[in-house]
């Protein structure tokens, strides 16, 4: 006989050793509670009610469904690694569209100003306007000395900005500007600076075999190749020049 008392109520209760390790409700609150093992389990007698109902909470005990643990599967598996998986495919979209946009730019007409355009604004501003005008058009290095040599250029009477032959890094555009009722070919030469097709140079050939850059970075430079200009220039031309200048300026 196994001799315990209930951990609910404090009931001292006799149970046969046959029931030694089992799960019953005790007779008095009804609690479950479990029999300690017998050292030495042997038959004996126990009152009917305790019996009984020791029989009855056993029998519930064995029928009660027991939670079902499932085997992981490769599902289970994959699991943790299908979130990190979502989120790289996610950044990989996002990067192939960004990539997509980028090759679409020109034409959905974001691309950046070409050459020619640079120009044309150019002109606009240096025949309309003053010098601040011209500034978002002119590299750093031009704007710094601009204002010295603005009064030179402004007010052509006309002009026409023609194609553009670019490298990598630098272009010129063909430009024929007409002043003192004469036309000349010029050149607008431009090179990237921060992303942009900005003007640094202006190059006038009067005639063929004949040229003279206005550096804007560079003014110093300007005189030495006036010089150099008028040194070559025929005399006729010359004389025309400066015809040209004398009915311009009424004297």
């Amino acid at each position: 006989m196994i001799q315990m008392t209930c951990p609910h109520c404090n009931e001292t209760l006799d149970i046969p050793d046959q029931y030694a390790g089992q799960a019953g409700a005790c007779r008095k609150c009804g609690a479950r509670i479990v029999v300690p093992a017998a050292a030495n389990a042997g038959p004996a007698s126990l009152p009917a009610d305790l019996a009984s109902a020791l029989e009855a909470s056993l029998s519930r005990e064995n029928q009660r469904p027991r939670p079902v643990v499932a085997t992981p599967g490769l599902g289970d598996t994959l699991q943790p690694l299908l979130k990190p998986a979502a989120i790289l495919l996610g950044v990989a979209a996002i990067i192939a569209i960004v990539a997509l946009a980028a090759t679409q730019l020109p034409l959905s007409g974001f691309s950046k100003p070409a050459p020619e355009q640079i120009t044309q604004q150019f002109m606009d501003a240096l025949n309309t306007g003053g010098p601040e005008a011209c500034r978002p058009y002119l590299t750093e290095a031009s704007w710094q000395h601009f204002n010295q040599m603005h009064f030179a250029l402004q007010q052509f009477e006309n002009f026409t900005v023609g194609a553009a032959t670019t490298s990598e890094n630098s272009a010129r555009v063909a430009l024929n500007v007409t002043q003192f009722g004469h036309s000349m070919p010029n050149e607008v030469l431009l090179r990237h600076e921060a992303g942009q097709w900005r003007v640094h140079a202006l190059r006038m050939l009067p005639a063929p075999g004949m040229s003279m850059t206005l550096d804007f970075e560079n003014p110093e430079a300007i005189l030495g190749e006036l010089q150099n200009m008028m040194e070559g220039m025929d005399p006729a031309i010359m004389r025309a020049m400066e015809d040209a200048m004398r009915q311009q300026g009424g004297f």
